[in-house]
């Protein structure tokens, strides 16, 4: 009796691999034949220019993924070339039409098989590695036996850029802290979205260089609302000072912000109030840690 291969809706998308070998082979060889390996590429939505890291992955960063049912992949690293992602253990489609994929970025070794999970910026990101180690990004892409999956990432946190200036040229700013905000965020990948958790403390900024080229000092923030936020700036004569919002400030997840100048006075000089507005800005534009890797924008 001439033998029938019994296959899924799924692989009769792609019949005619196997159909030319179809009676010549046993179930195991059909399925088999019907392995590729899954692929990926990665991209942050809405953001069209791609010459800053802000807004485009780098060569090298590493992202986790996780593709369940039916794969059971769980927090596979992964690293960015260009667009193209690339799994440390690459993996394969078999008899599945459609899988749901979640991916995540910094890629954090500890994290277990539940993609939601706890994430805390850095307090100190005046370092670049610790600015992009703060920059919570989440995909979910929906992949098609056979075809490349795309993984549109979204930046889950906001991030400030704080302009200031001093009126004695001589002078200049040596760091700005962000006083009293929250650092921690609860995690769900699966959507993805981020909820604050608390983790409240000071905040340094890390210097940057704005999209209208003027100095500024930019950090990554948990979402959130504050009716205080007190931003500390200090100089190279010494002085200190408090610079205070004019009003309550929200922050939301995947939006960019930028102060008002904050203006220095000289010292002794009688000044205007110390206060500040914030407006909000296109991420790339909100300031760009690019030059702590010899790169402009």
């Amino acid at each position: 009796m001439k033998r029938i291969i019994a296959i899924s809706l799924g692989a009769l998308m792609l019949l005619p691999l196997v159909s030319c070998r179809r009676d010549d082979m046993t179930p195991e060889e059909a399925r088999a034949a019907l392995r590729q390996e899954v692929t990926f590429t990665a991209t942050l939505v809405g953001y069209e220019q791609v010459k800053s890291t802000d807004i485009s992955f780098e060569d090298g960063d590493a992202i986790g993924i996780y593709a369940l049912e039916p794969f059971d992949v769980v927090n596979m690293k992964a690293t960015v070339q260009g667009s193209a992602v690339k799994p440390v253990v690459p993996f394969e489609w078999e008899l599945v039409r459609t899988a749901t994929f979640i991916a995540y970025y910094p890629f954090n070794v500890s994290y277990g098989d539940d993609p939601r999970m706890s994430f805390s910026v850095r307090s100190d990101q005046r370092t670049y590695d610790a600015y992009q180690a703060s920059d919570l990004r989440g995909a979910l892409g929906i992949g098609e036996n056979g075809k490349t999956v795309e993984l549109p990432f979204l930046h889950l946190l906001s991030k400030l850029t704080v302009l200031v200036s001093c009126e004695d040229k001589a002078e200049q700013v040596t760091s700005v802290t962000l006083g009293g905000v929250a650092q921690t965020v609860s995690a769900d990948f699966t959507v993805p979205s981020v909820e604050t958790a608390g983790g409240r403390g000071d905040l340094k900024a890390g210097k940057a260089v704005s999209g209208n080229g003027n100095e500024g000092y930019v950090a990554i923030l948990a979402p959130q609302t504050l009716t205080e936020l007190p931003i500390m700036v200090t100089t190279s004569k010494g002085q200190s000072l408090v610079f205070e919002p004019e009003k309550p400030l929200s922050f939301a997840s995947g939006h960019a912000y930028a102060t008002s100048t904050l203006t220095v006075p000289k010292q002794g000089a009688q000044g205007p109030k110390l206060s500040f507005t914030v407006s909000i800005t296109d991420w790339a534009d909100g300031g760009s840690m690019d030059f702590q890797r010899g790169k402009k924008n």
